[in-house]
């Protein structure tokens, strides 16, 4: 009689061992929930305008490139007209300064030319004299030729004279022309360069023209619209928000007793609560520092107040969720009550 009970003792025994144990590390999937969703960009300015048209309404399915609002920014013609009026101002006084030396070169030219003939003219006469005399005294052989106290002949030298003259002083034209022209020339004159960097901001100002039209940075769906017609916007505000067609990212909420559970790495089963057959993989890419109350949408019993940890969850862009859409998280890892238990599991 008593091998009987022995054995009932030791079956509730077992039975009990194996109830704990599965109750401690149960191998049942992991259910939480939460929302399938993009982060929405900014579609913003450098700098401030006035909102002139508005394109585009929330919902709408854009086109990289589409034109979503187009605003106005008086400094631009304002910025516009002062440098092209700085630029103007500039080029008609490179224009006189370039006149000025040009009448100069032409003055120089001309002083250049007279002295060139009076000085030839000067050569010519004399050399002309020259030859009068040398055949006048080739027909009287028997006079003697008339020579200075060195034996040179005066004219011959005056001759000279007259010629090097003629060489000093078109080499001091020369030069001096030379100077000019290179002045005149010179890539780097202050003035010219003044107006090249007032032209490259002109150019930088009328680029910034391109930005009187606000395009879509990407394919996508507009979330809201943040302006109005007429509204000044301050730079780097946000005109309106923008976000992929398809959700990327998804939210999800662990209940406290379930954070062990959960690490960054882990795949999880993403699936639709309205579409049952629709469910993607997703990647656990961080997770919050802190404890947060659960969206009442996402809690079993709306009414009862819940916290959980922040779940950030990557999954794939090519799916069928809807924008905020409440999904099911589900992981098959061995499930931890205990930090205790879970310590000794991973310590060797």
């Amino acid at each position: 009689m008593k091998s009987p009970n022995l054995i009932v003792v030791l079956f509730v025994l077992v039975v009990s061992f194996l109830g704990v144990f599965n109750w401690k590390y149960s191998s049942e999937t992991m259910v939480f929930y939460g929302f399938a969703n993009n982060k929405e960009l900014n579609v913003n300015l450098e700098n401030p305008a006035l909102v002139k048209d508005i394109l585009v309404f929330s919902g709408q399915l854009v086109k990289k490139g589409d034109i979503l609002i187009e605003v106005d920014r008086s400094s631009i013609a304002v910025a516009q007209s002062d440098i092209g009026h700085d630029i103007s101002k500039l080029q008609s006084q490179y224009q006189i300064w370039q006149s000025g030396l040009k009448n100069s070169i032409r003055t120089l030219e001309a002083q250049k030319r007279e002295r060139k003939n009076e000085l030839q003219s000067a050569i010519n006469k004399l050399e002309s004299e020259m030859k009068i005399n040398e055949t006048l005294i080739k027909e009287i052989e028997s006079i003697a030729q008339v020579k200075d106290h060195n034996g040179n002949n005066p004219r011959q030298i005056e001759l000279n004279g007259l010629r090097s003259d003629l060489r000093l002083s078109m080499s001091t034209y020369n030069s001096e022309i030379s100077k000019i022209e290179k002045e005149l020339n010179n890539p780097y004159n202050p003035i010219q360069n003044q107006i090249s960097k007032l032209s490259d901001n002109l150019k930088f100002v009328n680029e910034e023209e391109k930005d009187l039209y606000i395009t879509a940075p990407n394919d996508g769906v507009i979330g809201t619209v943040l302006c109005k017609i007429g509204e000044n916007i301050e730079a780097f505000s946000p005109y309106l928000t923008m976000y992929e067609p398809s959700p990327n990212h998804v939210k999800g909420y662990v209940l406290e007793s379930l954070i062990l559970n959960i690490d960054i790495g882990d795949t999880l089963i993403v699936q639709s609560v309205s579409q049952s057959g629709l469910a993607v993989d997703g990647i656990v890419q961080g997770m919050g520092s802190r404890m947060v109350e659960i969206p009442s949408r996402l809690r079993k019993n709306p009414a009862y107040v819940s916290y959980g940890r922040e779940v950030e969850i990557q999954i794939s862009s090519k799916n069928s969720f809807l924008q905020n859409e409440k999904v099911i998280l589900k992981s098959s890892k061995q499930i931890y009550t205990d930090p205790l238990e879970r310590i000794a599991k991973i310590e060797p």
